[in-house]
């Protein structure tokens, strides 16, 4: 939880171990959510990691033949070893929710606190096309569907502006030397409710 730590008084557990015990026994009932599992970022399928993997070595190849990319100056190093998710964005305006696959982030911010900000490389969801098999078509052109996708926790002032709709207000004053957003909001869980820390209530 980015807005705090909780942490009790120190006691030896092995002389009393009712506050472990009891700590135990309400993890337990945890959901996972609850637990910090995040229920909009899955793993992905097999397929949609080797078309990202694939994206990602058309990218490298695109930039090594001078070619010009929509998204210059993408991060596209070694994802190897890192989990590949398909993370649900749903848009503030439309309501839609997108999908996309996500590897390593570029810039991992390693504070406990504040907005905890991470960029991703990402493909969507619906640039991957099958085969009868299951498996992405071959030759099929992913680099130039590659996208930025930035992540960050916000303050839950639901007075102040979303960093997205402030972006649309500035594009629609034309703005220059802005990012073409395609879509950002804040993240619902599947009840349809905000995804909000709670350290705050207990600090």
């Amino acid at each position: 939880d980015p807005s705090g730590w909780l942490v009790s008084r120190e006691y030896r557990y092995l002389e009393n171990a009712r506050p472990l015990l009891e700590f135990l026994w309400r993890y337990n009932h945890l959901s996972d959510e609850e637990r910090g599992f995040d229920p909009t970022a899955v793993t992905a399928t097999n397929a949609e990691r080797i078309a990202f993997f694939r994206a990602l070595r058309q990218y490298v190849k695109c930039v090594k033949a001078g070619e010009r990319h929509p998204v210059p100056l993408m991060h596209a190093g070694d994802h190897k070893g890192y989990p590949v998710q398909k993370v649900a964005v749903r848009d503030e305006i439309s309501g839609k929710t997108s999908y996309y696959i996500v590897a390593k982030p570029d810039g991992d911010s390693m504070s406990p606190f504040g907005p905890c900000t991470r960029r991703y490389v990402a493909l969507p969801v619906d640039a991957i096309k099958l085969a009868r098999s299951g498996e992405p078509k071959a030759g099929s052109k992913y680099a130039h569907r590659l996208v930025h996708m930035k992540d960050t926790w916000r303050t839950a002032d639901y007075g102040l502006q979303s960093e997205t709709s402030i972006h649309r207000e500035m594009s629609s004053m034309s703005v220059p030397h802005l990012s073409n957003l395609i879509r950002g909001g804040d993240v619902h869980s599947p009840n349809g409710r905000l995804q909000e820390t709670i350290a705050h209530v207990f600090a």
